[in-house]
């Protein structure tokens, strides 16, 4: 018959375990290992209990397209001189030729198109993906195209639309631009 501290030993192991390697104990332990690693002249083990995080890089990215939609990853406030929409959720179109803007909300069937005709701002913007091709876009003044694929993985920050085109501020963790077949990243 099994005898209670040892199924209660087991219990605590494996709890221990799982709070290690899945999270919770990373910051006590991360200092623990890099005492040792430091001691041993390795530093093997001080990611084995943190945590990775992404890098991210200042930029501005302007585009110049059509059309243009993004969903966020969460709530943004959208303002203008004569609108405002405070802790909206949703999917944003943007149609220049229509100079229009369609907010689609993910939590019912609404639908809110405004006219483009004084500059918009969005801030508190998180976007995980945002694929543009054939468009006309300019990365930090250095890298400008006239039609060309732009990829943007992790953005966090805000962005101005204006009748011509949106541009994007704050934080990424990648982008990719393909241009004449020549490919520019930035990681």
């Amino acid at each position: 018959m099994l005898d209670w501290r040892i199924l209660a030993a087991s219990f605590v192991a494996f709890a221990l375990l799982s709070l290690i390697f899945v999270g919770g104990l990373g910051e006590i332990f991360s200092d623990i290992s890099s005492g040792f690693s430091n001691w041993i002249g390795s530093d093997t083990l001080t990611g084995l209990f943190t945590k990775p995080q992404s890098s991210q890089t200042p930029i501005t990215i302007s585009i110049y397209h059509q059309s243009l939609g993004f969903r966020p990853l969460s709530a943004v406030n959208i303002s203008s001189e004569d609108f405002s929409a405070e802790n909206f959720n949703g999917q944003i179109n943007i149609s220049f030729p229509k100079s229009s803007i369609e907010l689609q909300s993910s939590q019912n069937q609404l639908r809110i198109t405004i006219p483009l005709s004084k500059p918009l701002q969005i801030t508190h913007l998180y976007i995980s993906d945002l694929k543009v091709s054939d468009a006309a876009f300019d990365i930090e003044r250095q890298i400008k195209a006239d039609s060309g694929n732009l990829a943007m993985k992790g953005f966090a920050g805000t962005a101005a639309i204006d009748g011509t085109g949106i541009t994007f501020q704050g934080n990424i963790t990648s982008v990719q631009a393909v241009v004449n077949g020549k490919k520019w990243e930035l990681k």
